[in-house]
């Protein structure tokens, strides 16, 4: 009986150490699928990463022994620039002068005779007149306002009728005019108006056809030694937008 229980007892110990020997088997196999799937996934996600991460940056070339040179382009020589004066744009009512109307001679008439022994009858021709040709002349524009001299040593030589060459908003620019006009041999005037505007006067008189002929001698001499362009590059202006200041007191 003794042997019978010993016997039954370590067959009944073998059977269970054979189950929990099973039982460990298939919690190892169960862990190693485990971290089998987790190494799977890490590795999927981190060529997905790099993937983007290539996808993103531009513009680098691969790591090699060697260093590609880079093409360095030679800066460019900067073009001159060139400044000048540039007249202060304001609107104007330029006063017209009234054109004279010009008047036709009237059309001479000229009488044939018929000849002797035919019907004495006159008949008249009338020959058109010959065309009359007109000098077309540019009458200078005409604006009244109020200005000061800006020295007061030019005061007193600051008239009713004043030639214009230039409107400028800086007064440095403005005196800078003055003195090449100067070194023309010309009696230059810098006066202001209410709103600040410093207007360059080269002449001024008591009386307009003084102005007049004044505008018309400095549009002579220096268009006479160029076209606008160079006369804006040696003096800074072009000298062809001059005009006449009647001042009101």
């Amino acid at each position: 009986m003794r042997k019978m229980r010993w016997l039954s007892l370590s067959v009944s110990k073998q059977f269970e150490n054979e189950v929990q020997s099973q039982n460990i088997k298939k919690q190892m196999k169960t862990i190693y699928l485990a971290l089998a799937i987790i190494a799977l996934s890490l590795f999927v996600t981190s060529c997905r990463s790099r993937q983007a991460s290539h996808g993103h940056v531009q513009g680098f070339a691969p790591a090699t022994g060697t260093q590609q040179p880079r093409n360095v382009t030679p800066p460019q020589p900067q073009p001159l620039v060139q400044v000048s004066f540039r007249q202060a744009e304001e609107p104007t009512v330029a006063q017209q002068t009234p054109t004279p109307a010009v008047v036709q001679p009237p059309a001479p008439t000229v009488t044939r005779h018929a000849p002797v022994g035919q019907t004495n009858v006159g008949v008249t021709f009338i020959e058109p007149p010959a065309p009359v040709r007109q000098t077309p002349t540019q009458q200078p524009m005409v604006r009244q306002e109020g200005v000061n001299a800006v020295f007061q040593a030019d005061a007193p030589s600051l008239r009713r009728y004043n030639v214009v060459v230039a409107s400028l908003n800086n007064r440095w620019n403005a005196e800078t005019l003055q003195r090449r006009l100067q070194n023309d041999g010309h009696h230059v005037i810098l006066a202001q108006n209410e709103r600040g505007m410093y207007r360059v006067i080269v002449g001024s008189f008591d009386h307009r056809f003084q102005a007049v002929s004044q505008l018309d001698q400095l549009r002579r001499r220096y268009s006479a030694l160029g076209n606008p362009d160079f006369l804006r590059r040696t003096y800074g202006i072009p000298f062809n937008d001059l005009w006449i200041l009647t001042r009101h007191f």
